[in-house]
């Protein structure tokens, strides 16, 4: 990756001090995230004091192997200068621990990194992606490059950005009859901007009413994750939705290059609270007006849950979606974790040729869903704006 193309960077610095000296550690990578091409830079700055002697160790968070060493810091009459320790660019989640003595006292810091593969160039029909969680806060352009940067490193294909009620900025109804809305994304659009400058391609979601729209507004009774009450049902007029879904997919244009409809709307009053039949409407009525304006791009319903807990709620929700015609109106079939029960019931259907995408899926490589023929897998899920990347072993785990 070109260095010019990381406009910025994230220097994360733990710090410690013992009787007045202080020790800095560094890198130039947000997230402290290498590659194993790159070199791995560490800069080490001391403060308030004349260290006599580093002592450093290296050592794989998860694993066996392990380096250290120590370096002779220059003296002088001046303030020490910063240290650069390279260190060997070896795929793996690593420690790094640093230890200065001098007559002002001793310090210690710590700075945890990665190291991951090379990753493939992008490719839009790379089988991996990732369910992002965006960057905490408002809007900031240098933290969706940061995330987006951190992604491609990390060889992601495909991310799956939900629209949370918190992607709809300043959404006003202008007009009833006819319908008119207007609506901002500016955080949603400064992510997919950077996704798009990576060449990682982004599947939008719907999954939440506003308020404004919603057929039970003022009801904020919430279950788990899934929020508000008002934010899971219907809407309280087709064709105010159908204006939102209108603007949202000319907003986001061609940085969007799939639609996902709702998120698992099977389990019973969770993410979605309507009846079955609703939900066949919410299918048809979304479809209808993504493929008028992005005619071509991929429909993809609706995030089943496939767990033995909501088995009641799983394949007969769907076995009914079916019957009710939504086959019509998508072009990818998409469950969490993808199961014998949901490939029987769309073989059953004259479906078995319909593609199917994992878009969320808990295991680092799941075997089963690829016996299953799943097209695409969205690993759950990935935030990236902490440096740990515990997440995301797999990817920087030495093999073997």
């Amino acid at each position: 990756m070109p260095r010019g193309r990381i406009i910025a960077a994230l220097a994360l610095i733990v710090s410690a001090a013992i009787q007045g000296m202080t020790v800095e550690l560094s890198t130039d990578e947000p997230g402290n995230l290498f590659t194993e091409s790159m070199p791995v830079r560490i800069h080490i700055r001391v403060a308030g004091g004349m260290p006599a002697a580093l002592i450093w160790r290296a050592y794989e968070r998860n694993g066996v192997r392990g380096t250290q060493g120590v370096l002779d810091p220059a003296t002088g009459d001046g303030p020490p200068a910063p240290i650069v320790l390279e260190l060997p660019a070896e795929r793996g989640l690593f420690m790094l621990e640093v230890t200065v003595t001098g007559p002002a006292g001793s310090a210690d810091a710590s700075l945890p990194y990665a190291v991951a593969v090379d990753p493939n160039e992008p490719d839009p029909d790379g089988y991996w992606g990732v369910f992002l969680v965006p960057y905490a806060g408002p809007e900031d352009a240098a933290k969706a490059r940061e995330q987006a940067l951190k992604l491609r490193r990390l060889g992601v294909q495909w991310i799956r950005l939900n629209l949370w009620l918190d992607a709809f900025e300043d959404l006003r109804i202008e007009s009833e009859d006819p319908p008119r809305i207007t609506v901002r994304f500016g955080k949603y659009e400064s992510i997919v901007r950077a996704m798009q400058d990576q060449g990682i391609r982004v599947m939008g979601e719907f999954c939440h009413m506003p308020e404004a729209l919603s057929s039970k507004p003022g009801q904020r009774a919430g279950n788990s994750d899934a929020g508000p009450l008002f934010a899971r049902v219907p809407p309280r007029s087709w064709e105010l939705w159908e204006c939102l879904v209108e603007q949202t997919v000319t907003t986001f244009g061609d940085g969007v290059d799939a639609w996902e409809i709702w998120n698992e709307p099977n389990i019973g009053g969770r993410y979605w609270a309507g009846t079955v039949e609703e939900f066949a409407q919410m299918v048809k009525r979304t479809s209808q007006v993504i493929r008028r304006v992005r005619p071509g791009v991929p429909v993809v319903v609706g995030g089943f849950t496939c767990s033995t807990a909501e088995r009641e709620n799983g394949p007969e929700f769907v076995a009914r979606l079916l019957e009710l015609g939504v086959a019509d109106h998508l072009d990818v079939f998409s469950s969490h974790s993808f199961s014998d029960d949901y490939r029987h019931l769309l073989d059953a259907h004259g479906l078995g040729a319909l593609p199917v995408w994992d878009t969320e899926q808990h295991d680092l490589v799941s075997l089963k869903t690829l016996r299953l023929g799943v097209a695409r897998m969205f690993h759950f899920y990935s935030r990236l704006d902490r440096s740990s990347l515990t997440d995301l072993p797999a990817l920087t785990t030495a093999d073997g």
